[in-house]
């Protein structure tokens, strides 16, 4: 017996995206609803403390300069540059597209969570 197999594509999972600066931090603590934290006591070392739904550890509530800030639709998330350009490529929409779902954005955040784990 034969077993037909099909190809299949994983459809796109769109975030709003911003990568954390010095310059920027205030604006992007702002628009996360975060606040601005000193590392462990360091004012030199600052980073965004941000709420995130079900976060695996500690550290992807932290937004340092370098790190890249995602919302989707009401959720925000924080990701190392390096993971974050693992994940995500950069496409030339101004804004999300409507159609993707709760459901979707839930198994793709699943998804990725996972692919974090593998990475780290």
């Amino acid at each position: 017996m034969t077993v037909e197999v099909e190809i299949w594509v994983r459809k796109p999972f769109f975030v709003s995206a911003v990568q954390v600066t010095e310059e920027n931090m205030e604006t992007i603590a702002a628009w996360c609803n975060g606040k601005i934290t000193a590392y462990k006591g360091e004012e030199d070392n600052r980073y965004i403390k941000v709420f995130v739904k079900n976060p695996m550890t500690p550290r992807q509530t932290k937004a340092f300069v370098g790190d890249w800030v995602l919302k989707s639709r009401d959720s925000f998330k924080v990701y190392k540059h390096e993971s974050f350009l693992k994940v995500f490529d950069k496409t030339e929409l101004v804004e999300v597209p409507e159609e993707t779902t709760p459901k979707q954005e839930a198994e793709d955040d699943e998804a990725i969570d996972l692919t974090r784990l593998i990475e780290s």
